[in-house]
């Protein structure tokens, strides 16, 4: 069953939006327009070093980081480096089609 425009169109921006999502959470910030920012999130270390004190206290990195699985598994890798090459590379589409097939080749 194909998908009508408008439904295709709203794919896209779920897309989009979950990549965009992906990207700023992998930069240990929480995007501005995604709910439920965990409380005092700003302030807590992106993540633990090994001897270090305060074993209780919550780190990004407990947050962000089953967010950014669940993102793939719903959107692919694909989508999460393409919009990562196009917006924050400054790749174009082709540039990144490139790049991707040669990826794809290499593994």
């Amino acid at each position: 069953m194909e998908l009508s425009k408008e439904e295709r169109i709203k794919k896209e921006r779920i897309v989009e939006t979950l990549a965009r999502w992906s990207c700023t959470l992998n930069y240990w910030n929480w995007p501005v327009d995604m709910p439920n920012k965990p409380d005092g999130f700003d302030s807590m270390k992106n993540y633990r070093m090994i001897n270090d004190k305060g074993q209780n206290q919550k780190i990004k990195q407990e947050i962000i980081f089953p967010l950014l699985k669940a993102i793939r598994l719903i959107i692919g890798e694909k989508e999460v480096l393409r919009y990562h090459h196009l917006n924050n590379l400054n790749k174009t589409e082709e540039e990144f089609k490139q790049w991707w097939n040669e990826r794809e080749k290499g593994e």
